[in-house]
């Protein structure tokens, strides 16, 4: 049996040129487009002043004033809205003694936004040094601080466990409306404080815990009515307290105190 087999015509693709050139045409109209966004965009930039207009500043401010914001800022605002360098301008505020954090931002059209918290100083590190809550000494020197701060002392790097130690201390000796104005540890690790009245406590080294309980509770009940006439007080005895009189003192006066004070032993 013979098989007929049919031909099929021959498939002419009146397509094939045009195909080959539908890409390349593709890509190129692609990159026309771009171009013409780009063009366009950059002559819009131009007629556009991205300049800032505003410096807006917040904050509980006191010692951070708005002009020595506006210079630290000066080379950031000129840089303009779009490529001010955000983060470099929040470090440099950072940088500054008196600023504890800043943020920076953009308010669109033209105002930068600047949030400051202002460092609160706790205490002075040796009479000079200003100190936060946390222990940081943020400002060497302190020029032109006026304000009474309690002053501390000790080893270095013991910044922050002395500040803890004097609200210990504090607190212990609050019962009596007595309060700290110095803490001092030497090398050696010996404490010595004294009140905002004038008198220093002797701690010493050894038992300060136990030696700071019997100071309010055996020493000061017996010193505090001649509180005016007393220079220091050691605690650094097993069992009691010795007291160092002012020049001057009328003996007669205080012998119900001394009467009460114990020898070493």
């Amino acid at each position: 049996m013979k098989w007929w087999r049919r031909r099929k015509p021959n498939r002419i693709r009146t397509d094939e040129a045009p195909r080959s050139y539908r890409r390349p045409l593709r890509l190129a109209a692609a990159v026309l487009a771009l171009c013409a966004a780009i063009a366009a965009g950059h002559e819009y930039y131009k007629r556009t002043d991205w300049s800032f207009t505003a410096l807006e500043i917040t904050g509980e401010l006191e010692r951070v004033h708005a002009e020595e914001v506006k210079a630290v800022l000066a080379p950031y605002l000129e840089q303009g809205f779009v490529w001010i360098d955000i983060r470099g301008a929040r470090e440099a505020l950072n940088e500054q003694a008196w600023i504890a954090d800043a943020a920076v931002r953009r308010q669109w059209p033209g105002t930068l936004v600047v949030e400051l918290r202002e460092e609160q100083p706790a205490a002075t590190w040796f009479g000079t040094s200003l100190m936060n809550a946390s222990g940081t000494v943020f400002l060497d020197g302190a020029p032109g601080f006026t304000g009474v701060l309690p002053d501390i002392g000790g080893p270095a790097g013991s910044q922050a466990d002395m500040l803890s130690r004097l609200a210990e201390i504090n607190a212990a000796i609050a019962k009596d409306e007595l309060q700290v104005r110095r803490l001092l540890r030497s090398e050696r690790r010996a404490e010595r404080f004294w009140l905002a009245n004038g008198i220093e406590v002797r701690l010493g080294r050894r038992d300060i815990d136990q030696r700071l309980h019997r100071f309010v509770h055996a020493a000061w009940p017996v010193l505090k009515a001649d509180a005016d006439r007393v220079a220091y007080v050691d605690m650094r005895y097993t069992n009691g307290f010795s007291v160092g009189w002012k020049a001057g003192t009328d003996t007669a006066r205080t012998s119900g105190a001394r009467a009460n004070v114990q020898k070493n032993g």
